[in-house]
């Protein structure tokens, strides 16, 4: 009896310390698997539900073989995997899925491992989200904690439309020859969102390719974007009235504005960072004119506020920053504001014609629109001009409290700066430090004379900016400019135009 009741203490004993030991394996691979991923706080929501629940698009019938249309058991899988909980939907690697519209629901993770997504090439095959005027490939509409994720390619097919389908289907006026203008992935009305290590591309295909439209906490992470340089309209990331935005190492080459920034409706964009990236928009229309490599426009119906553009290269633009041409709806809405605004460690290199386009005009007309902008810092931004440079007058036009520190222009191989570079008018509170500008490895000795101040107010020169400059004198120094000693004086600064 005693020795049974000793073997049955060992036997639990065995059993209690293998259920540790299994714990302990489990907990610990769970926390490898989390640290391997790279996951944030944006995407924890959903790990009990990821690490556990797999839905495998070959389960439900996808084949995967370039040929077959997909759409039907790819959207069976995310549909089966939400209703469980949520949880990743697997594709197969080196494979690639023929599809139409598909929809991510909530708590749901597409991973592509190392598979193609292909759109099918039929108008048919695609559908709107809710609400919405565009077709898309990709879809993940009032959905929350989800996202796709690489490494795997998407590719934007050209996509016939039929004599009737054009006539019922509006394509923003451009040429027909175009095909169907459908966006590649889009975010709307969504929270908690994501698409990371993927590679987007088209060729002959109009519309946008990444797309966050009225969302929050959105994140794109390690993504490439190559637009075909024959379609319009082709942007590459477009942010449009969402907040809690984080663009980061991405590398977009596109037909039109590489990152655009847009209020179209009215609610505001926020909080938006955009770091560590490369950008080009190759589309002229002539010298100077066209696609911008960062930008804030194309609809301006909110404000702009909180928004950090950091270690970025723009080449290949017609323009590189530009806040400008903000569109058709800020004076229909009594204005907008564009506030807080930083761009530094940038380089502009030499085939961008006009580092700098920061105008606000209603689009089409030009005259001058409402905006509110302030607290705009430039800051250890790098200029490269060339002999093939063609160097037009950059402008910075109406703002309030401009910091433009650590600047620098390089010019090579002969070629001469024009003069002036830059028109800042009607900035009220601008402080201009450390601006050089050096040909073939020489500083020219006063690059201050090369910069157009005088129809701005307020202006400091030559001493450390630290924050934006005092938008007003006191009373009695009234309508006179800041100098470089940083006092009020009746003199106005440098070249008029």
């Amino acid at each position: 009896w005693h020795q049974h009741k000793y073997h049955n203490h060992l036997h639990w004993l065995s059993l209690t310390l293998a259920f540790f030991v299994i714990s302990y394996a489990v907990i610990g691979a769970w926390w490898i698997s989390v640290d391997e991923i790279g996951m944030t706080s944006v995407e924890l929501a959903i790990l009990a539900h990821a690490q556990t629940n797999v839905c495998r698009v070959k389960d439900y019938g996808a084949k995967g073989d370039g040929v077959t249309k997909d759409t039907q058991a790819i959207q069976a899988a995310i549909d089966d995997c939400s209703s469980k909980g949520g949880g990743n939907v697997l594709f197969e690697n080196g494979k690639t899925y023929v599809s139409g519209t598909i929809f991510i629901k909530s708590n749901v993770r597409l991973k592509l491992n190392g598979a193609s997504i292909k759109s099918a090439d039929k108008f048919s095959d695609f559908k709107k989200p809710r609400h919405k005027i565009w077709k898309a490939f990709i879809i993940c509409e009032y959905a929350r904690d989800a996202g796709i994720e690489g490494p795997g390619n998407i590719y934007r097919n050209f996509v016939y439309m039929t004599e009737e389908e054009k006539k019922n289907y509006y394509v923003k006026g451009y040429s027909h020859e175009h095909g169907l203008e459908y966006t590649g992935v889009l975010f709307w009305h969504s929270s908690n969102v994501w698409a990371k290590n993927i590679r987007i591309e088209s060729k002959e295909t109009m519309g946008f390719h990444l797309v966050t439209t009225e969302s929050d906490h959105v994140e794109f992470v390690n993504v490439t974007i190559r637009a075909g340089l024959d379609a319009w309209g082709t942007d590459g990331i477009d942010i449009q009235n969402s907040q809690y935005v984080k663009v980061d190492n991405v590398d977009v080459v596109s037909n039109d504005d590489s990152i655009p920034i847009a209020t179209p409706k009215e609610s505001p964009c926020k909080h938006i960072t955009v770091t560590n990236s490369v950008v080009s928009s190759p589309r002229r229309r002539s010298p100077g004119n066209g696609a911008a490599g960062l930008k804030f426009g194309g609809g301006a119906a909110a404000d702009f506020e909180n928004v950090v553009f950091d270690n970025i290269t723009i080449h290949n633009s017609p323009k590189g920053l530009v806040w400008g041409l903000i569109g058709t709806d800020c004076q229909a809405h009594s204005g907008c504001q564009l506030k807080n605004v930083t761009y530094s460690n940038i380089v502009i290199k030499e085939d961008v014609e006009r580092p700098f386009y920061g105008i606000f005009e209603w689009r089409n007309h030009g005259w001058n629109l409402e905006v509110d902008a302030d607290n705009i810092v430039f800051n250890n931004i790098t200029v490269k001009r060339n002999q093939s440079t063609s160097d037009m007058l950059s402008r910075i036009e109406n703002m309030r409290n401009v910091v433009f520190e650590n600047i620098t222009y390089v010019y090579s191989g002969g070629k001469s700066p024009r003069k002036p570079l830059i028109r800042f008018r009607n900035i009220d509170g601008l402080c201009i430090n450390n601006f050089k500008i050096i040909k073939d490895g020489k500083e020219i000795a006063d690059p201050y004379s090369y910069l157009d101040w005088s129809a701005s107010s307020h202006v400091t020169t030559g001493k450390p900016c630290g924050s934006p400059p005092p938008s007003s004198c006191s009373d009695s120094d009234s309508g006179k400019n800041y100098t470089q000693k940083g006092t009020c004086s009746d003199s106005a600064s440098h070249t008029d135009l």
